[in-house]
């Protein structure tokens, strides 16, 4: 049971780094957006 665990630890490690990584990319995306349709309106 004892490697069960690891791997559950290992898995929700690298869902967090994931959703981490996701996270940061979604909100560079939103700013790219936000600022080019700025400039647009511009």
């Amino acid at each position: 049971p004892l490697a069960k665990v690891f791997h559950g630890m290992i898995k929700s490690y690298l869902f967090l780094e994931l959703a981490t990584v996701v996270k940061r990319s979604l909100s560079e995306i939103a700013v790219r957006q936000h600022s080019r349709s700025e400039t647009a309106s511009k």
